[in-house]
């Protein structure tokens, strides 16, 4: 790190901070109009709460890439959608979150003796669930002709993510199915696997598994996957980190499977070609 470090202090609230959120959830999850030529609509509000206040900083600085250390409160926040009036936070910035900079290796791990295949696994068809017929797809085209395995439906089993993901072998893990997470802690929610749910407490198996090699990237193709409450912070993506991989990409409200599959199978492709965890993020919602 280079430069001094320069603090804001804003005061801000609670209350109306909480109801600008959750008209702006409201609006995402409807696909109603974000009304971002209104001053006062939710997506403009929070953004003169949460980003004005640095943006001349930024701007004077170059600075094109954000790690975003969300406390409590601030981790919901949907800050690809915040407008400035001229263009979204997440069309400007690339940006990643994390609970906590005592959890981010800010290496960037060049050197690291990890495994170059990806696992991908998935589940299209489910006992008491709603059908996913595009997991398939997803599951063929993310990361392209790269070497990759593939355990869809019955093949995906708990064994799979806790077990195999945790062979130093696979430097990412991408996973594609239904999700539900539900307050309580991780024992209340879970992944489903092609023969069963997992609780997202189990995900602490794979720190111990993963010790010297941490994956690079574990991607959470399912709903309200980075959505989390006091006791289990940033959902499915935030364990995952905090069990030891390097970076997790998840969603934060009930997405639809023909765009969420479209989505993460263009983010692969420039994963691909080279291009950072961030940015690769940042391209795809530009291509959107």
């Amino acid at each position: 790190m280079e430069g001094q470090v320069e603090g804001r202090r804003i005061e801000l609230s609670k209350k109306v901070f909480s109801e600008q959120l959750k008209q702006l959830y409201t609006s995402l999850s409807r696909q109603d109009s974000l009304d971002v030529a209104n001053p006062k609509a939710p997506a403009r509000q929070l953004f003169n709460t949460l980003i004005a206040p640095i943006a001349p900083l930024l701007e004077s600085r170059g600075v094109t890439t954000l790690l975003i250390a969300a406390d409590r409160g601030l981790q919901p926040v949907p800050f690809a959608a915040l407008h400035d009036g001229r263009r979204y936070f997440g069309d400007r910035y690339a940006f990643a979150i994390t609970p906590s900079l005592a959890l981010t290796n800010l290496r960037t791990g060049a050197s690291d003796p990890l495994g170059q295949t990806l696992l991908a696994a998935g589940a299209s068809t489910f006992d008491g669930l709603a059908p996913l017929p595009l997991v398939p797809q997803e599951l063929e085209h993310v990361g392209g002709k790269g070497s990759k395995d593939v355990f869809l439906n019955r093949d995906f089993t708990p064994e799979v993510l806790l077990e195999k993901a945790g062979d130093p072998r696979y430097s990412r893990v991408h996973v594609a199915t239904h999700a539900e997470f539900l307050p309580g802690g991780p024992s209340a929610s879970y992944l489903y696997s092609g023969t069963g749910p997992i609780p997202l407490s189990t995900f602490s198996r794979l720190r111990q598994q993963r010790k010297g090699a941490p994956l690079d990237l574990i991607s959470f193709s399912a709903c309200r996957t980075a959505l989390g409450d006091p006791s289990s912070e940033l959902g499915f993506a935030g364990l995952a980190v905090q069990a030891g991989a390097r970076s997790a990409a998840g969603t934060l409200w009930y997405v639809d499977d023909v765009a969420t599959s479209a989505y993460f199978q263009q983010m692969y492709r420039y994963l691909g070609q080279g291009v950072p965890k961030a940015e690769s993020l940042q391209l795809t919602r530009q291509a959107f």
